[in-house]
């Protein structure tokens, strides 16, 4: 990662050199993406800023609606649902100038996921089923496969969790017909818990017997966290000290992660492991994990906030 933001930033530096904008402005949105990765989301900001400055100039009107959707999911990581939902609201409305059915299904689900933030769920509902519709017009199955995933997590947080399987079982589908390992891993990982334990079995035994050569950090800690979650599940012999030691590890690779998102936070895992530790009379440890995950949670809507507040509360002062 590290030599492929170094290449960037030289391509960068020569596009400004030689005056070539467009190339620049494209530069600018892909070292966006990378330092997102790094959780430089500042710097990513600033970057999407500059790009969107050099398309206006240039009259790149769809380049424009792209490096919109970069900031406006940038402004989303950082909690800035407000800046996000307007600089979303504008990238959708100029695609929809242009007529780029591709890009009005991009920004629906992207105002989507602003909504599901501020905890507008219905309309983020909406918004997918909007996308969606779009997409089974064009017969994008890795943007239906997307849309049916976003749809089951917002399902999940209305309390409608047969209507959320059957979104994931959708979307998973799609992405093993399509061969997207990481998609599908990501999707697996959200709708792990709704299915029954057989189903449940069979599908974790498919996601460790992948070929992960191509895998990041990201996609291990999903595993470690779907093998935590079926052993608390199952009430197989995982003592206190084992739960606490693989949620110390899935904790300290997100944090290495930056990731934001809530949907790909481990907050099912760590509830899960937080009722098992309730079982089996560790208050203190049940306390500590569903304190990180009420962290994690923060303001956003979530399904499991009442219990985990719970058993927080119930933690030893320390």
């Amino acid at each position: 990662m590290e030599s492929s933001r170094r290449i960037f930033s030289d391509a960068l530096e020569e596009s400004s050199l030689r005056g070539f904008d467009d190339l620049r402005a494209r530069f600018m949105s892909n070292l966006g993406v990378l330092m997102g990765h790094f959780g430089m989301l500042h710097d990513q900001e600033v970057l999407y800023l500059e790009s969107i400055e050099i398309r206006k100039r240039l009259g790149d009107l769809e380049g424009l609606s792209s490096s919109l959707g970069n900031l406006g999911g940038a402004y989303k990581r950082q909690g800035k649902f407000d800046e996000a939902e307007s600089i979303q609201m504008a990238a959708l409305q100029l695609r929809r100038r242009l007529g780029h059915k591709r890009g009005i299904s991009l920004s629906l689900l992207n105002l989507g996921e602003v909504y599901e933030g501020q905890g507008r769920i219905e309309e983020a509902e909406r918004s997918y089923l909007n996308a969606l519709e779009i997409d089974l017009q064009l017969g994008d199955k890795k943007s239906i496969g997307g849309a049916l995933n976003n749809l089951g997590v917002v399902l999940l947080l209305q309390g409608k969790q047969p209507e959320a399987l059957e979104r994931f079982k959708e979307a998973i589908a799609l992405q093993r017909e399509l061969k997207e390992k990481g998609t599908l891993l990501a999707t697996v990982h959200r709708a792990f818990t709704l299915f029954e334990g057989p189903e449940r079995e069979a599908l974790l035994a498919e996601m460790l017997t992948m070929e992960t050569t191509d895998f990041t950090v990201r996609e291990y800690t999903w595993l470690l966290s779907m093998e935590l979650m079926n052993a608390c599940l199952n009430k197989t012999e995982i003592e206190a000290h084992r739960v606490l030691e693989m949620c110390n590890r899935i904790q300290s690779q997100t944090e290495q992660l930056a990731l934001t998102d809530l949907d790909d936070l481990p907050v099912e895992t760590f509830y899960v492991a937080s009722r098992w530790l309730n079982e089996l009379q560790d208050t203190g440890g049940a306390g500590r994990v569903a304190k990180q995950a009420l962290v994690w949670i923060g303001n956003q809507p979530a399904i499991r906030k009442t219990e985990l507040r719970h058993w927080a509360d119930q933690c030893p002062a320390e």
